[in-house]
């Protein structure tokens, strides 16, 4: 099995992960809620990771499918969620995922162009 399909596993699943987390603010809305005194809703960041987490599913889908484009996407993908290392502590666990994720590209990426030589 080539590295980037173990590579695009991670991210979609990594993109569900983020999707799922979203999906109960998005569907109660404005609604009032139980954890509202605990949590206050904090509208931007939510948008934010939704459109992060969608295009993290399209990154791992392309990926997968062996497009270029999907290549360039999850290491945009990457290089972003490296940088968001400072928000702990689910930045630094992100971080560690997507470092992971761009060495196994990166190293199959070398393989490849090891062989075409």
């Amino acid at each position: 099995m080539k590295l980037y399909k173990v590579a695009a596993v991670i991210i979609i699943v990594h993109g569900i992960i983020g999707l799922l987390y979203a999906l109960p603010i998005w569907l109660i809305d404005s609604a009032p809620s139980v954890f509202t005194h605990v949590i206050p809703p904090q509208e931007f960041e939510v948008v934010v990771g939704s459109i992060w987490g969608i295009l993290k599913l399209i990154s791992g889908i392309g990926l997968f499918k062996n497009f270029i484009w999907g290549y360039a996407l999850s290491l945009m993908n990457c290089v972003i969620a490296i940088a968001m290392i400072s928000q702990p502590p689910l930045g630094i666990i992100g971080s560690i995922l997507w470092v992971v994720v761009s060495v196994l590209i990166c190293r199959q990426c070398f393989v490849e162009l090891k062989a075409a030589k």
